[in-house]
Parts: C-alpha cells; sequence; structure tokens
C-alpha cells in the first residue's frame, strides 16, 4: 500500500487492529500514525439532539451547518466571544458541553487552561476556513492526548477488511443507546481498549545526567 511505504518511509508506524481480545497496548516511544475523526470524537461527547439543534431554517450561518464547527463551540469555547462571526440565526450554546466532556473523560483527567484559551483563539480566527481547518487540527490533537491518557479505544475490524479509527472510550449515554440498539457484526467490528506505554522521561533525564547530558 503506498500509504503505509510513505509512512514508513519517515519513520512512522502504523498499528494493526487485533484479531481478537478487547485491549490493545502500544509502545508510543517512537514514531506513530493513528486515524481520528474530528466530527465523530466531538458527537460521541455531545447528547444526541445536538446535531439535531442545528437548523439551517432559522437562517442559521453555513459555517455552523458543519458537524465540527457546531460541536466545537459547545464542546471547547466556554464563553461566547466579545465579537460574535458569523451572527445572526441560530448561535451555539457555548460551553453547554464542556462539563459532560469533562465527566466522561474522568476525575484522572485534567484539562489544562491552556487548551481553553487555545479554543477561544480557534474560535475568533478569520477567515472562516482557517478556522474550520484549526478545529479538525485541534480535535484531532485533543484526540491524541485521550490516547495518551489511557481514555481512547479502537473501533474497526481486522482481516482483509482492516481499517479502524481512534475514538473516545467513553461516551454519552445517547450514543451508548445508539451503538447497543445498532445491528451489526460484532466479531467483524468491534471496540478494542488502548492501553499506551509513555517513555520514562524521568529515568531518561537521569541516564543522560549520568553520561555527561545537560
Amino acid at each position: 500500500m503506498e500509504f503505509l511505504t510513505a509512512i514508513n518511509q519517515v519513520g512512522f508506524s502504523l498499528p494493526t487492529f487485533p484479531a481478537e481480545g478487547d485491549r490493545i497496548a502500544l509502545d508510543i516511544g517512537h514514531k506513530m500514525c493513528v486515524e481520528v475523526c474530528p466530527k465523530l470524537t466531538q458527537t460521541l461527547f455531545t447528547p444526541l439532539d445536538r446535531i439535531s439543534s442545528r437548523s439551517p431554517s432559522n437562517g442559521q450561518p453555513v459555517f455552523y451547518r458543519q458537524i465540527d464547527n457546531w460541536l466545537f463551540s459547545h464542546l471547547f469555547v466556554r464563553q461566547p466571544p466579545e465579537t460574535t462571526y458569523p451572527d445572526g440565526g441560530t448561535q451555539p450554546a457555548f460551553g453547554e458541553d464542556a462539563a459532560e466532556m469533562q465527566r466522561l473523560l474522568g476525575n484522572e483527567v485534567t484539562i489544562d487552561e491552556s487548551v481553553w484559551t487555545e479554543a477561544a483563539r480557534i474560535q475568533a480566527s478569520q477567515p472562516l476556513s482557517l478556522r474550520h481547518e484549526l478545529i479538525g487540527a485541534f480535535v484531532a490533537g485533543f484526540q491524541g492526548a485521550m490516547m495518551l491518557a489511557g481514555k481512547a479505544a479502537m473501533f474497526g475490524a481486522s482481516g482483509d477488511h482492516e481499517g479502524f479509527y481512534v475514538l473516545p472510550a467513553i461516551w454519552h449515554d445517547d450514543w451508548v443507546e445508539v451503538w447497543n440498539q445498532t445491528a451489526r457484526r460484532d466479531d467483524f467490528v468491534r471496540q478494542v481498549l488502548v492501553e499506551t506505554a509513555l517513555p520514562d522521561i524521568q529515568s531518561g533525564c537521569q541516564d543522560a545526567e549520568q553520561n555527561g547530558g545537560g
């Protein structure tokens, strides 16, 4: 596959979705590439009716008709910006779902203030095409951080049809119900929790000092 050849040439690896078991251990001490879906990552933290609350018929700005732009404002932008752009029509309930996201992540995860500050900066970015791209990059990075924190899972299939996304491990109850009520081949499409082994940074620093490093 050309994609695998390309990432291997620059020193990255791509995990293989396990054929059995409900957990996978990933060694992140080296470069690794995984596939994420920012729209879906955000969706799984929000109630089902958050998607349907988008209302083009009420003159909602086109920018907010895109799911990832709409959900980003509810999850990561805790306060309405001083200058609302785009304005008019149905506006987001800024920060409405932030507390629920934190609850789902659990007490073990603390979202640093710099994350909220960066989200506010992105929300004020123009042009809107740039803001959309920044939102995608931000959420992809947030999903990566969740993986490092042990709060992510692979959802996909193995074998000839192998493919997966890395998504939140714990979802809003609305989407858990959707998953449970959706007919599928459970031996084909599965959830696998991701366990990561962080490099021992402190030990590495001590070794560097002993060897005369800075």
